[in-house]
């Protein structure tokens, strides 16, 4: 009965390492485009712009920490094309009108709620 499975079990092993090992390369290769793909920044400090690849900035953020400018040498330079939202979901079609009136409403929000005192010292 050993002189069967234990051939059996190699066999699979060996089968399962050769299929994650291919699915492997697979997967990097989708990948390896949007690595290659190039963003525009500029420098907070000398407002040279300048570009980076993904892979790049990627790198720089891991090692450094921050992008730096490659002129000046400069931390946090800024990214082009982001858009970030401090309120929520966009409504679609909303016009600038319509932003400025929700941002005026968005003033008048209703006191914060009370805290609740769940964690009180116990005596």
């Amino acid at each position: 009965m050993k002189k069967v499975i234990v051939p059996i079990v190699l066999v699979a092993g060996i089968g399962l390492s050769i299929y994650l090992w291919s699915t492997m390369d697979s997967a990097d290769a989708g990948d390896k485009n949007v690595m290659g793909q190039t963003e525009k920044y500029t420098c907070n400090a000398c407002k040279q712009e300048f570009q980076l690849s993904v892979s790049e900035a990627r790198d720089m953020l891991r090692s450094r920490g921050d992008i730096f400018c490659p002129h000046c040498g400069a931390a946090s330079a800024a990214k082009h094309g982001v858009k970030v939202n401090m309120g929520g979901p966009t409504l679609e079609g909303a016009d600038e009108g319509d932003e400025e009136q929700a941002a005026e409403e968005g003033n008048n929000d209703p006191a914060p709620p009370k805290p609740s005192g769940g964690a009180q010292r116990i005596n």
